[in-house]
């Protein structure tokens, strides 16, 4: 793989943007849990299941619309429980950047569910439905690993 100006290949940058999207999902989730107990906000009951029933069509459409995005970014989806083929054949820079910015876009929509149960815990909502979009979050983050290859 060719080496890019910062030293690192595309591979390895890739892996390091979809970690920094895992520690972005595990900081939010522990912030659900953590600030609707300073009651900073009164709670919204009429925006609380609006919010619950958007972040939970958001899992299925953010897995199928990550998934085509991959598939866009010019890597192969596997079938099965294998990651997604990506930076291993990115030649050109061009391709390098399609690649990253695919691949971003569709691990930040990944986040989705969770910022969604995030607003949710701070109107009000019980915090344990945040946790589980939260978890939800972080699986569908790992459904759309990059390859290691």
């Amino acid at each position: 793989m060719s080496k890019q100006h910062n030293g690192l290949n595309p591979a390895r940058r890739q892996f390091i943007l979809w970690l920094a999207q895992i520690n972005s999902v595990v900081v939010l989730t522990v912030l659900a849990w953590v600030l609707p107990g300073f009651n900073a906000v009164a709670p919204v009951p009429s925006a609380q299941q609006p919010l619950l029933i958007a972040a939970l069509v958001a899992l299925p459409l953010t897995l199928a619309l990550g998934r085509w995005l991959m598939a866009r970014a010019g890597g192969e989806i596997q079938r099965g429980r294998e990651p997604v083929n990506t930076a291993a054949a990115a030649s050109s820079q061009a391709d390098v950047n399609r690649l990253m910015g695919f691949s971003v876009l569709a691990w930040a929509l990944c986040e989705l569910p969770l910022v969604l149960g995030f607003v949710y815990a701070l109107l009000g909502g019980d915090r344990l439905h945040a946790m589980a979009l939260g978890a939800a979050s972080l699986v569908l983050l790992l459904l759309l690993r990059p390859s290691s290859h």
